[in-house]
């Protein structure tokens, strides 16, 4: 039996949108290589910008950016009413605007303007904040569906007139079309980037702790003063900039921003609260939207077969 072998090099999944109120955001970084081999499975392939840290953890090296939200809200853009309260709900708390008040202007010193902190492409390479739990819940799906729609276009298994061609393409939707059952052999497995649990992130601080090559150090605090000085923000960009390689190693998990679990906490330090260290005390409750909590997603491969299985069982 052959399976479909990747080797997929680019960020996200390299979907681009047509015009739009804010300039068309670009996220692939590189032309996608890939090939297909005989006896190679799928899920011994790493999904988009996925750091696989042991055989069934696959963790984001990075914060989910700025750029990265934006080209979800433009990509959503073209399938709502972007009046309609279903759009505006997927919009981050401020507008993506950006200020430090309150206690924040101990820690900055000086009170700056609001900045357009996720609209201006010079923070596209930042962390994306203000979100709440079912904001990053759905754009982790819109993320599983696009990657793996790019999967099957670029192995030609989708084609123009060949799927739902006025429809927006979803896994679920292709799991039940004679697209699918016409190549259910070589398609065995589908990527589902997911929010880890307070139980996902302690099993990834087990599963690093003896390899430090895993986790990037964090930056110093002269790193960050430098920073503020020269930008305004204590808040970093992520290391991956537009059209610059990735290294294999985790990108601030313990600064920077803390990150969102699906019990609504937040996890690891942040601009405040910078090189902590990282144990099972290290989440904590905060009210959300947050402008010094992002995310960050882990993924996996779905085994089909299973997935059908259990929905056929569910029936009776």
């Amino acid at each position: 039996m052959q399976h479909i072998t990747l080797i997929v090099i680019l960020f996200f999944c390299g979907i681009t949108t047509p015009s739009c109120n804010k300039p068309t955001v670009e996220v692939l970084t590189s032309e996608p290589s890939y090939q297909i081999s005989e006896g190679k499975a799928l899920n011994k392939f790493n999904p988009p910008n996925t750091l696989r840290i042991n055989d069934t953890l696959l963790v984001d090296k990075t914060e989910i950016t700025n750029i990265g939200y934006k080209e979800f809200l433009n990509w959503c853009k073209m399938t709502m009413d972007e009046k309609s309260n279903s759009y505006k709900s997927l919009i981050p708390l401020n507008l993506g605007t950006f200020s430090f008040t309150g206690g924040y202007e101990e820690i900055a010193a000086i009170e700056i303007e609001k900045v357009k902190y996720m609209w201006s492409e010079e923070y596209n390479y930042y962390p994306v904040i203000d979100i709440t739990l079912q904001q990053a819940l759905k754009f982790t799906q819109w993320r599983s569906d696009r990657v793996f729609e790019m999967i099957l276009k670029k192995n030609g298994i989708l084609k123009p007139g060949l799927y739902f061609e006025n429809e927006v393409f979803t896994i679920d939707a292709f799991l039940k079309s004679e697209v699918y059952r016409k190549h259910k052999d070589i398609i065995t497995h589908y990527p589902q980037y997911y929010i880890p649990s307070k139980k996902d992130y302690l099993n990834l601080l087990s599963a690093i702790s003896n390899k430090k090559d895993k986790q990037a150090p964090s930056p110093s605090q002269e790193e960050i003063d430098k920073h503020f000085v020269n930008k305004g923000l204590l808040i970093l960009p992520s290391k991956l900039s537009n059209n610059e390689g990735i290294d294999n190693q985790l990108y601030l998990l313990n600064s920077n921003v803390s990150e969102i679990t699906t019990e609504g906490l937040a996890f690891g330090g942040n601009y405040t609260s910078t090189n902590q260290v990282l144990d099972e005390h290290t989440f904590y409750n905060i009210k959300l939207p947050s402008q010094m909590v992002g995310f960050r997603n882990f993924c996996k491969w779905v085994p089909i077969e299973d997935i059908l299985t259990k929905s056929e069982s569910n029936q009776f």
